[in-house]
């Protein structure tokens, strides 16, 4: 019959165009099991006789994590400090508080400004912490008559936040944790202009068993009468201040409240500007920096006096002050206007 194969034909190509259309997805992408080649593409030819362009995925690989930044703890807050009325060179004082406290001052994420002479002021700071110094009071352990040298003993409470780098931010939000610092900052002064030469930090003993010590040595650490900072609290603690020392601060305790400086730890080996062995360095002296809470350099508020005369006759043989009183073993100077010494000479 004529025309019977053009029509087989012509349902041919309608069955090839009809299986084409239904192995292609709507989003273009290839069937389960097609193994990214379309079907058209397998039977060797569409129906315009061309191999149909790919569709790109409508889906992209996840992207790279950035690195973790770490989260450095904040530099504490500490309190201003402000040098008192009646300090003897007052110059001496602040340069010392300045270069220690620029270099105590310490973000964990920056390095340390502490070089130098102030180079032994890094071996306070804990790897990866943030610190800032809070002043106590600023002592003097000597000052020389022409006022060219100086020792300035500095007691600080040092605040630390966070203990290694990386520590996480949530860590740091308890108050830092508070250090007592005693260290001995030596200075010269040329031109008018003083500035840090040295610095020692001392090395604090170890303690003794507690059931060890003397029974007026628990009391004395023990009360609250006497405040102790951390190296005066570590000499007590090794047994090595003198008896008398301690009966002394004990009694004077009951009627003043007594605020230690340094007992031996952090005070100059010798006598300043001396080859004299200090009583400090012997366990057996005191400097108390202020009485009921008012500084001694507050000369005309301090009951300073009155603490002199009731140490001399508990026996102390060196009691240096504002002003000597005429007692046994009383003497000032400038370096004293700022602090009692109560020594006790060797026996």
């Amino acid at each position: 019959m004529s025309g019977g194969p053009s029509r087989r034909a012509a349902l041919a190509a309608l069955a090839a165009a009809a299986t084409a259309a239904c192995s292609s997805r709507p989003d273009g992408a290839s069937p389960p099991g097609a193994g990214g080649a379309s079907s058209a593409g397998s039977a060797g030819s569409s129906p315009s006789g061309t191999s149909p362009a790919p569709t790109p995925s409508s889906s992209s690989a996840s992207p790279e994590p950035l690195p973790a930044v770490p989260a450095f703890p904040a530099v504490p807050a500490a309190a201003a400090y402000a040098l008192l009325p009646g300090e003897v060179e007052p110059a001496c004082k602040q340069a010392a508080l300045d270069a220690a406290s620029a270099a105590l001052t310490v973000d964990a994420a920056a390095p340390s400004a502490a070089s130098g002479p102030l180079e032994p002021l890094r071996a306070l700071v804990p790897t990866g912490a943030s610190t800032a110094l809070e002043v106590v009071y600023p002592q003097y352990g000597g000052l020389d008559a022409p006022r060219r040298t100086a020792s300035v003993m500095l007691v600080a409470d040092l605040l630390v936040a966070g203990a290694t780098a990386g520590t996480a931010a949530g860590a740091t939000a308890a108050a830092p944790e508070r250090r007592s610092t005693t260290v001995d900052l030596r200075l010269t002064s040329e031109g008018g202009r003083w500035s840090v030469t040295e610095v020692l930090v001392p090395e604090l003993p170890a303690a003794a068993p507690v059931d060890q010590l003397p029974e007026q040595t628990r009391q004395l650490l023990a009360t609250d009468r006497v405040v102790l900072p951390g190296a005066a609290r570590a000499d007590l603690l090794a047994g090595s201040v003198h008896p008398a020392v301690v009966s002394t601060l004990l009694e004077l305790s009951r009627t003043w409240r007594l605020h230690v400086q340094v007992l031996t730890s952090g005070h100059p080996v010798n006598v300043f500007a001396t080859d004299r062995v200090s009583n400090h360095t012997r366990g057996r002296a005191v400097d108390l920096w202020a009485l009921d809470g008012v500084p001694v350099v507050e000369q005309d508020r301090s009951p300073w006096r009155e603490v002199v005369e009731a140490a001399t006759a508990l026996g102390a043989s060196e009691v240096g002050g504002p002003q000597d009183l005429g007692g046994r073993g009383q003497f000032t100077d400038q370096v004293h206007q700022d602090h009692l010494h109560l020594g006790f000479g060797r026996a």
